[in-house]
């Protein structure tokens, strides 16, 4: 039997594919949202209040975001920044 080599990844290696991740299913997601509702539906849904008028969003992050709370949809970069809003410590850790 032949050993394998395992490389460990560097912080920098882990970040950017969980950040390809995080893309892709946003990728996924926006797309499954502007398919689902129509124009008018989707302005009516994603959109944010700014300066006394509603603005139609146009970040991808946020319309992800916002299309997988209206679906009940966890994704756990969703709930590290729920985290970080709420302003509650995060633990890190094995426990």
């Amino acid at each position: 039997m032949a050993a394998q080599s395992h490389k460990r990844l560097t912080i920098t290696e882990i970040s950017d594919a969980l950040r390809k991740l995080r893309n892709l299913q946003d990728k996924r997601d926006i797309a499954s949202a502007k398919a689902e509702y129509n124009s008018e539906t989707f302005a009516e849904l994603f959109n944010y209040k700014k300066g006394g008028k509603r603005i139609v969003m146009k970040k991808e992050k946020d319309i992800a975001r916002c299309y997988r709370q209206i679906k009940g949809m966890k994704v756990y970069c969703d709930n590290d920044l729920d985290l970080l809003e709420s302003g509650d410590e995060m633990h890190i850790g094995w426990d």
